[in-house]
């Protein structure tokens, strides 16, 4: 099983600001494809709870293969995944 993670960036319908984003990582021993997929339906799934209006295009999926890149990428949205607990 190769180690992937995800982030999902889901932005709000009137400003960037109002974003949304979540990390994921490979727990089901997906491929990068299907977990790419996964992880685009989870996006789809936060804005249809979240937002009244959004468009597919304000759905971002990240996914990486190094663990030190994901970190770095979290650090962007200032965010520290917990990777000891999966």
């Amino acid at each position: 099983m190769e180690d992937l993670y995800g982030l999902v960036i889901v932005n709000g319908p009137y400003s960037r600001d109002n974003s949304i984003v979540k990390w994921f990582t490979n727990d089901w021993g997906e491929n990068k494809t299907d977990f790419r997929k996964s992880l685009k339906r989870t996006g789809v799934s936060i804005a249809e709870r979240n937002y009244n209006v959004f468009c597919k295009e304000d759905i971002k999926v990240k996914v990486f293969t190094s663990k030190e890149a994901f970190i770095k990428e979290c650090g962007k949205y200032n965010i520290i995944p917990n990777l000891e607990e999966v």
